[in-house]
């Protein structure tokens, strides 16, 4: 009985162990179709680093707000860009001692959300 519970246990872990390898060493990667059909990222987990995921949470969170208040006329144009430039500026903050987002996930999408924001701000129909 207890041998085949290792065998079990070590059949598992080396499929685990390979497909941690072949991700580049952060969670496999996956891909959201939204209702639009367009096909979204979903942020990777990193194991070890990546940024913090309060940080990166905050930050998305502050952003979508001020997409709505932009969109929805509850911010000037003049106050939405002092506070998006306060908040662009501010470093993310790594993640220490466990998992975090993938920085190259987050870069990407945050830069999409800048975009959003910057031509909102400018007046710019995208």
């Amino acid at each position: 009985m207890w041998v085949i519970l290792v065998i079990v246990l070590a059949f598992v872990i080396v499929t685990l162990a390979s497909k941690y390898k072949q991700s580049g060493g952060s969670s496999i990667s996956a891909n959201s179709v939204s209702p639009s059909g367009e096909s979204t990222v979903i942020l990777r987990e990193q194991f070890r680093g990546g940024y913090s995921k309060e940080d990166v949470l905050t930050r998305l969170d502050f952003y979508t707000n001020l997409l709505s208040c932009l969109e929805n006329g509850g911010i000037s144009n003049s106050d939405a860009n002092d506070q998006y430039i306060a908040e662009k500026y501010r470093p993310i903050s790594m993640a220490h001692g466990g998992s975090g987002f993938n920085i190259e996930d987050v870069n990407a999408y945050i830069a999409k959300l800048q975009k959003k924001i910057e031509n909102k701000i400018n007046g710019i129909q995208e």
